[in-house]
């Protein structure tokens, strides 16, 4: 049995390559502000836990969510429940007022990045103890160590989103049948992300196919970048 199949010496060394990874994640993205969706999962974490419905951002999975609104409490984060809304467009008005002027969203980023780095960190390691027991210490630092190295990995572990999405070229999730028909409707955001040409009309046939399977590039959300548009006037800056 090689040194490394012992799990008194191999957790240390998996925690200490995942501080590593982490630190080095923190100091590459330090600069960095909010991704076109986070304040989306942001606010509809916020929004699941404080009044139980799942009625902001239905088309997603709920968990990073839930877990991103662990760094907003009352205390933090001003959230008033919204009249009723119609489509995306509305949705998307409601979340950026909520974010950028009802409340400081530079100092939730920071309290979110924090909360991210620990939950998707743990993810990380959980990866590793699989690994070890299926394939034994050395080839588990391996892979661990391989994944840590990914600078897509490193670019989204603050990020709300699933960090083993990330780590893929393409990621592929199931979408949540009552909020297929909301995401069909869609927005040029939704559509970009999910068709290069940027077509609603296309975007919304591209949610319905594949057995409401939808395929989107890691690329679509880049943790480096901030787009600015004309549309979005509450996102004030830009990285090139």
């Amino acid at each position: 049995m090689h040194r490394l199949d012992d799990w008194r010496l191999f957790l240390p060394l998996a925690v200490a390559l995942i501080v590593a990874g982490a630190v080095r994640s923190s100091w590459a993205t330090r600069r960095d502000g909010f991704t076109v969706d986070e304040p989306w999962h942001v606010t509809a974490g916020v929004a699941y836990l404080r009044t139980g419905e799942y009625y902001l951002n239905p088309e997603h999975p709920p968990l990073v969510k839930l877990v991103a609104a662990l760094a907003a409490p009352r205390s933090v984060f001003r959230f008033t429940e919204p009249p009723s809304l119609h489509d995306k467009t509305e949705e998307r008005k409601f979340v950026q007022n909520t974010m950028y002027e009802q409340n400081d969203a530079d100092k939730l980023q920071s309290r979110v990045r924090v909360v991210m780095y620990v939950f998707n960190g743990l993810l990380v390691l959980l990866f590793a103890a699989s690994a070890f027991r299926v394939f034994g210490g050395v080839v588990a630092l391996g892979a661990l160590l391989f994944v840590l190295i990914d600078p897509t990995v490193a670019a989204h572990w603050p990020v709300v989103m699933a960090l083993g999405r990330a780590a893929v070229g393409r990621n592929m999730e199931r979408k949540n049948p009552a909020g297929i028909e909301i995401a069909a409707r869609g927005t040029a955001i939704r559509a970009i992300h999910t068709n290069q040409a940027g077509s609603v009309a296309a975007s919304a046939n591209t949610w319905h196919n594949s057995e409401r399977m939808t395929i989107t590039p890691a690329c679509a959300c880049p943790a480096r970048k901030k787009t600015v548009a004309a549309d979005y006037p509450y996102i004030r800056s830009s990285y090139p």
